[in-house]
């Protein structure tokens, strides 16, 4: 089991000697952990697209609203 443990990049050295139940419980908690890493990064994703819509509809509106007050702008419209 230890040439096994020891060629796995998922378990560090110190699991080579641990039993076959420490072994089974550190990959559950690895796989857990791993997975609500991936959860956080979906939410994460979703998030940042949400505000990328929201950012490309708002923003020419904003545009608008900064021609208006802008005089270099409004002379290049003009032009």
């Amino acid at each position: 089991m230890t040439s096994i443990s020891q060629s796995s990049p998922v378990l560090p050295t110190t699991m080579a000697y641990a039993s076959d139940a420490e072994k089974l419980r550190y990959s559950q908690e690895l796989a857990a952990y791993t997975l609500r890493q991936l959860e956080q990064w979906q939410i994460h994703q979703a998030l940042e697209q949400k505000k990328s819509e929201s950012g490309r509809e708002k923003s020419p509106r904003k545009g608008e609203r900064r021609r208006s007050h802008s005089p270099k702008s409004a002379a290049s419209d003009s032009h």
